[in-house]
């Protein structure tokens, strides 16, 4: 199942407590911003980032498969995933 959160923050921090080995696609403008990551990636949860994370579209879900079908539908195969976590 494919979650999505934009303007959420509750939601978003409750589906990465309840779903850490799932996966997160950080949905920016720009392909080179563009990101999938583990849910329990440490760049999804800095600081400085706090109460603004779903300032743009995060689509999660804990099927990686699904959400790689998701990323390449909204994005047109312009993404990549994170240097740090995969």
């Amino acid at each position: 199942m494919i979650y999505k959160f934009y303007k959420d923050e509750n939601g978003y921090e409750k589906w990465l407590i309840d779903n850490k080995p799932g996966y997160v696609f950080n949905h920016f403008g720009t392909a080179e911003m563009t990101k999938m990551h583990h849910a329990t990636c440490y760049t999804l949860q800095t600081l400085k980032h706090q109460g603004s994370r779903t300032n743009y579209e995060k689509i999660c879900s804990i099927d990686y498969k699904e959400l790689e079908q998701e990323a390449n539908r909204v994005t047109r195969n312009k993404w990549s995933k994170c240097n740090v976590c995969f």
